[in-house]
């Protein structure tokens, strides 16, 4: 039985690929580490995690340091470094044979660039990040297009539903950016969700092969449940 799910959105940073580290969790960090701006990366995030109405002015600020830096060498290294979570690949082809209409893709505060990589090798059909921008010489020009923002990622998502009513959408996420989304979408999951925020999913997996699983063994992902708190 095909799932109900047209659309899927799905997270990037610590959901599609893993931490590069326990203390390196994101794409973010990570690129900050080969730019040698790991320091910066720090004290901006002290500043303004506390802030996410802020984000904007954090990512602006924090492209500003790229600034004349060569992007391809700094971009490479990333994605080298970059780990797929086992099981996307399977999922994603698993979703897509039982309903062959079905369009699935990133929404990620994260990196761009990243979302980009990972979307060809597991075989997205769209894909929506943070962009910095790089010149005609190849190297970041400090600045950024904040295609998805931190607290809104319902604004990024909608342009992919295609006429697709939200209720036959579904998110994949692991946390605080997930949260707009999972409000909006009918199907809302999660990828090792903490306690935090795991009221917001229907179901918490451990890993895509789990959700995979739920959905052969379900045949349509469960709606989640309308809270009063949301």
């Amino acid at each position: 039985m095909a799932t109900r799910a047209d659309v899927w959105f799905i997270d990037m940073d610590k959901t599609a690929i893993l931490p590069y580290s326990s203390s390196i969790p994101t794409s973010w960090d990570m690129m900050n580490q080969v730019a040698g701006l790991g320091k910066v990366g720090q004290r901006l995030w002290e500043k303004y995690h506390p802030h996410p109405e802020q984000y904007e002015e954090w990512v602006q600020e924090l492209a500003s340091y790229y600034y004349g830096r060569e992007a391809k060498p700094i971009q490479d290294e990333v994605i080298a470094a970059t780990t797929i979570r086992s099981g996307l690949t399977e999922m994603i082809h698993y979703v897509k044979v039982q309903n062959p209409r079905a369009q699935q893709g990133i929404i990620s505060a994260g990196l761009e660039f990243v979302a980009g990589y990972v979307a060809g090798q597991v075989g997205l059909d769209f894909y929506k990040g943070i962009e910095l921008k790089v010149g005609d010489d190849g190297k970041f020009t400090g600045d950024a297009v904040i295609h998805v923002r931190e607290t809104d990622k319902v604004t990024a998502a909608k342009q992919y539903l295609h006429g697709t009513p939200w209720k036959k959408a579904a998110h994949i996420g692991d946390g605080r950016s997930d949260i707009s989304l999972w409000k909006q979408v009918g199907h809302a999951f999660g990828i090792g969700v903490g306690e935090e925020y795991r009221s917001h999913v229907a179901h918490n997996f451990e890993g895509f092969r789990d959700l995979q699983q739920h959905l052969q063994q379900t045949g349509n992902p469960t709606l989640k449940r309308k809270r009063e708190m949301f």
